[in-house]
């Protein structure tokens, strides 16, 4: 019994070294990734240092957009120029030259609720039928100063057929609009 007792304690003996062993190895391989990565990081540091004056935010570059066209809005009646159009890649920004006020109708009941309201419901149910994303949903902001109508910004037209009916819309929309304002003076 004596014996058994004797080699297992050798045996114990000889794990326990083969541990301290290992222990020993893996410090000092720890020791070596830690210097290797203070190495690492001085190189990255030298490469990639850039002055203040050199570091730009993103969003403060804002990017540039180029007009694919400007299109003049004419009056029917009397051929006067009453708002343009631009037409960006992503964009549709349609500005009054003529004053007008946002609360004078046909503005809000025709051409938000029934042109734009309505094509974007249009795209929200191709977004449920699974034919259009819903980052591709028609959007609009208007912009207006004092209750004066600045401008509309229409995001993701998509064809020619949505710009040129929004553009009809708004040339009859700012006529009308024309047409109650003198009517009210």
């Amino acid at each position: 019994m004596i014996a058994m007792e004797e080699d297992r304690v050798k045996k114990l003996a000889s794990i326990k070294t083969k541990l301290e062993r290992r222990l020993e190895e893996l410090e000092e391989e720890t020791s070596f990734i830690r210097e290797l990565l203070e190495v690492i990081d001085s190189i990255l540091g030298s490469i990639s240092f850039k002055p203040a004056s050199e570091l730009v935010r993103p969003e403060a570059v804002e990017k540039k957009r180029v007009p694919i066209k400007e299109i003049k809005v004419v009056s029917r009646r009397d051929k006067e120029t009453i708002g343009k159009v631009i037409v960006y890649e992503d964009l549709l920004e349609l500005i009054p030259t003529v004053k007008v006020r946002t609360s004078t109708p046909p503005f809000e009941s025709f051409f938000i609720r029934r042109l734009l309201d309505k094509m974007k419901e249009d795209d929200l149910k191709r977004v449920e039928e699974g034919i259009l994303s819903p980052e591709d949903v028609l959007e609009y902001e208007i912009i207006e100063e004092e209750g004066v109508l600045t401008k509309v910004l229409v995001r993701n037209c998509r064809d020619e057929r949505r710009i040129r009916d929004i553009r009809g819309a708004f040339r009859w929309t700012l006529e009308r609009m024309l047409d109650r304002e003198k009517s009210s003076q």
